[in-house]
């Protein structure tokens, strides 16, 4: 695979995808507006330690902005999210060309954002502690504050997304590139990605419950497309009990 390759959205400093994958409706904000290159790779939008070359943020729509459309974008986007990051963050956005000719807080609604700080060691991580809106009736996702953020690498080694994990904790294993997915290729991006368990019908008792193991996509913008947001059975269970020493959790 040659990797991930955005193009400049000229006059702006917004990046799209060269070859974007089945509903995909992101733009990349390269912050600085100093010598942007063209294109732009996705390799330079991130660093495991320190700031990369082109930090900003990737910005996931309801629907895409038109090329004429895109310098009001930029300013709105400029005015709305958090400025001059040391690693890139992403943020959700719900676009209005309809109020083009009203205030920016008009023509862009931000839903959520993942911002991300540079933590002790110089490696990206979550600024604060951010819940994502979701609809009444859905379980609760959000992210935790100091929860590191990696990319994850295809078999080329070129970035095709991204990972954020749990905060350390005292006691746990350290946080490791498992979590929440952010994917950067395929049909999957602008949505939440990862694996989780929910109860399953069993034999349950105060010290034990039976699992079973789900995939889950959820994209915050379109919550109700059953293409983006779902759940998927995998066939697998887990006993999860407790005794003395804690909780453990085995293959059932």
């Amino acid at each position: 695979m040659s990797g991930v390759k955005l193009d400049r959205v000229i006059p702006t400093t917004l990046y799209k995808p060269q070859q974007p994958g089945p509903g995909e409706m992101m733009l990349f904000l390269r912050y600085s507006r100093v010598s942007p290159p063209q294109p732009l790779e996705l390799e330079d939008t991130w660093s495991q330690s320190g700031t990369p070359a082109s930090v900003g943020y990737f910005v996931f729509f309801n629907q895409m902005p038109t090329p004429a459309e895109t310098p009001l974008v930029e300013t709105a986007l400029r005015e709305l999210l958090p400025p001059d990051p040391k690693a890139s963050g992403f943020t959700w956005v719900k676009y209005n060309p309809a109020a083009k000719q009203g205030t920016d807080l008009q023509l862009i609604q931000i839903l959520f954002t993942l911002a991300l700080k540079l933590n002790q060691s110089e490696a990206p991580s979550v600024s604060e502690n951010v819940t994502v809106p979701l609809p009444a009736g859905m379980q609760s996702l959000g992210f935790a504050a100091g929860a590191p953020a990696f990319a994850s690498l295809d078999d080329a080694s070129k970035i095709d997304g991204f990972v954020v994990t749990y905060p350390p904790l005292a006691n746990t294993q350290t946080p490791n590139e498992i979590g929440i997915a952010l994917p950067m290729t395929g049909g999957a991006v602008g949505c939440l990605t990862f694996v989780g368990l929910i109860d399953s019908a069993g034999n349950n008792t105060p010290s034990s419950v039976l699992k079973t193991l789900v995939d889950v996509q959820v994209d915050p913008l379109r919550p109700f497309d059953g293409s983006r947001t779902f759940q998927m059975l995998t066939g697998r269970n887990y006993l999860l009990s407790q005794d003395q020493d804690g909780y453990h959790i085995a293959p059932a």
